[in-house]
């Protein structure tokens, strides 16, 4: 079904804790006239070049944070005289995107990249005090699939808490919900039962970019602590109705089996088979397209075509 977006601000207006904070917003300077989609990284470095200028960095993203160029954004940050990439942080699948769900991965001996890589899906999914030592600003920047059960906003928002605790700024650079930011599909999660694969309490289908998330989170007290300034780098000509082929940016893909925009359509209510004692397609060249089990010997979906169910 489709809600206005302030419908749904409204209906999830439940604060849990008080969170002293500033939020600060940077829009694009020079709007592109091609209706060309740029994300936060190409708003950032295109309308703020200096605006990085001597913070010492840390950088939360994997092989999704590119610019609407197809470069990757720590290369752009280390190339950049102006910019000191500290350290950069990757969520589920590893930083190139290269390990399977529950996968752990540790990069101390193989990080060719120039620039020290903590893996928080490790030991560790809530960075420690150590590994945010000497840290101006975190940067997050990692393109989202737009269901509640995904983990990257998850790690989001251990992030946002843990460097509240620590006392140290957070930049989220906005990229698109690829699956669009007007359908909401699904019941809102009961907090008590809050887990890496369900941090806030919002839909299945939340239709809420991760910026846009990243500010409800804090403005309405999802975290235990926040970071003392939030700054949001809006996207240029995104617009809600927008699918992620509406805005002619690079597909990458964003976990080993979501290859492509279908999948990730479909995910947010295929992904429910994952509780349940059926495959759902995982490790098969169409993960999340095909679901099934060794005891399933009759047609399914021909049964289920003969109930008549809508849609």
């Amino acid at each position: 079904m489709k809600l206005n977006i302030l419908l749904f601000l409204c209906l999830l207006g439940m604060k849990y804790h008080k969170l002293e904070y500033s939020i600060v917003t940077l829009g694009p300077i020079k709007p592109d006239k091609d209706n060309i989609v740029r994300t936060g990284l190409d708003v950032l470095l295109e309308d703020y070049p200096s605006y990085l200028k001597g913070k010492r960095i840390g950088l939360i993203t994997n092989q999704t944070g590119i610019s609407r160029n197809n470069q990757k954004n720590y290369q752009l940050f280390q190339s950049n005289p102006d910019i000191f990439l500290k350290t950069i942080f990757a969520p589920e699948h590893g930083f190139h995107g290269e390990a399977s769900a529950g996968a752990k991965v540790d990069y101390d001996s193989i990080n060719k990249i120039g620039t020290e890589i903590i893996s928080l899906y490790g030991k560790n999914r809530k960075p420690s005090d150590q590994m945010l030592e000497d840290l101006d600003l975190i940067i997050y920047d990692i393109q989202d699939v737009g269901a509640r059960f995904y983990t990257y906003i998850s790690t989001l928002g251990m992030v946002m808490e843990a460097a509240g605790e620590k006392g140290i700024d957070v930049m989220v650079l906005d990229r698109p919900n690829p699956i669009g930011g007007e359908i909401i599909e699904g019941a809102i999660l009961d907090t008590s039962y809050k887990s890496f694969v369900g941090y806030y309490p919002i839909p299945v289908r939340y239709a809420l970019t991760v910026g846009e998330l990243a500010q409800m989170a804090v403005e309405e007290g999802w975290l235990e602590f926040g970071p003392p300034t939030l700054t949001i780098v809006k996207m240029d000509g995104w617009k809600r109705k927008m699918f992620f082929d509406d805005t002619n940016l690079p597909w990458i893909p964003p976990s080993p089996n979501i290859p492509d925009l279908e999948t990730a359509i479909i995910y947010p209510g295929m992904c429910l088979y994952e509780a349940t004692n059926v495959s759902e397609g995982r490790g098969t060249a169409k993960p999340f397209k095909q679901i099934g089990a060794p005891w399933m010997n009759y047609d399914i979906a021909k049964e289920m075509k003969g109930l008549g169910i809508q849609g």
